[in-house]
C-alpha cells in the first residue's frame, strides 16, 4: 500500500520528467536543425547537472525516459514515406525532420 509520501514523491518525479521532456521538445522545436531526441535529452540532463559523466548517463537514459524508449518500432522513417530497419541506438526519423520528434514528445506528454 502506498503512503502519502510515496504518492508525493512519484508525483514530483513525474512533474520533473515532464518539465525535462518539455524542455527537450522546445529545444528541438527552436533549434536550427532537428537534433536527435536522445542527444537533446542528454543535453538537457547535462545542463541540469544531474550527470557529470556521459557513460553513466548513457547507461541510465533509457531508464529515465523509458516512455520514449518503449515507443521504438525498429524502423527509421523518412519524410517521403520510405523507411528502413534500424537498431534502437540509430536514428528513428530522417535527420533534420522535426515534426515526428515533436509529435512523439507530445504523445508522451499527453499521457501524463
Amino acid at each position: 500500500m502506498r503512503t502519502e509520501d510515496d504518492v508525493k514523491y512519484i508525483t514530483q518525479i513525474d512533474d520533473y520528467k515532464r518539465e525535462l521532456l518539455m524542455e527537450v521538445q522546445n529545444r528541438i522545436r527552436y533549434y536550427c536543425g532537428a537534433k536527435f531526441i536522445c542527444c537533446m535529452q542528454r543535453c538537457v540532463l547535462e545542463d541540469e547537472s544531474i550527470f557529470e559523466n556521459w557513460e553513466i548517463l548513457r547507461e541510465d537514459i533509457d531508464k529515465i525516459f523509458s516512455e520514449f524508449i518503449d515507443m521504438f518500432d525498429g524502423v527509421c522513417w523518412y519524410e517521403d514515406g520510405k523507411n528502413c530497419k534500424v537498431d534502437i541506438m540509430e536514428c528513428w526519423w530522417e535527420p533534420g525532420w522535426k515534426e515526428p520528434r515533436i509529435r512523439i514528445l507530445d504523445t508522451i506528454l499527453q499521457t501524463w
